[in-house]
């Protein structure tokens, strides 16, 4: 279950659909990741792997105000922050990827917004009970379709000779390791 309903306006659905996006990848992706490769310290590919840990750390900050909670609740709540550590750790990389290839700003943005809109995806729907065997098995199809085309999709959505990032310029000049995904069905990649 969501913290809002986001089909109505108020200042908090603006707050997570559009200011948060914005903000925090023009803070953990553009600036960050731009400012380790300016300054040469490190690669492409280890600023998309390892600056997303400082855009998962800054989301488990509420673990601080939940500290005098009952330790079986405060454990509960660990716990949940751990799991939300890991995928904003993963969608972190993602995003950096999406950022490194595409060199869009825009695009990452809205890709936030999206998880945001959406939210983790409610996987405990499949095992159910209270869902009729059909639905269960429509919505886990759905799901497996989802991260098949996914999957299939990626290389081609990623396919950084269309966008043409600053950051090729420097994999070209030999100063960058970032791995370019081959596009499907291409042999001289």
């Amino acid at each position: 279950m969501r913290e809002t309903d986001y089909y109505e306006f108020s200042l908090l659905n603006f707050k997570n659909l559009f200011l948060a996006p914005f903000f925090e990848e023009f803070i953990y992706r553009v600036v960050i990741i731009n400012i380790f490769l300016e300054a040469d310290v490190m690669s492409v590919n280890k600023c998309v792997l390892i600056c997303p840990l400082f855009f998962a750390i800054a989301h488990i900050h509420q673990l601080w105000r939940d500290r005098n909670l009952p330790k079986e609740l405060f454990k509960r709540k660990a716990i949940g922050k751990l799991f939300q550590l890991c995928f904003t750790q993963v969608f972190g990389i993602y995003a950096g990827y999406v950022y490194a290839y595409t060199g869009e700003f825009w695009a990452i943005v809205a890709l936030h917004a999206q998880c945001n809109f959406f939210g983790f995806p409610q996987i405990q729907n499949c095992f159910d009970e209270n869902f009729t065997l059909a639905r269960r098995l429509i919505i886990g199809y759905i799901y497996l379709i989802g991260i098949v085309l996914y999957y299939n999709s990626f290389s081609f959505f990623m396919n950084p000779t269309v966008f043409q990032p600053w950051f090729l310029s420097l994999a070209n000049q030999g100063q960058s390791d970032i791995l370019i995904p081959p596009l499907s069905g291409a042999t001289d990649l």
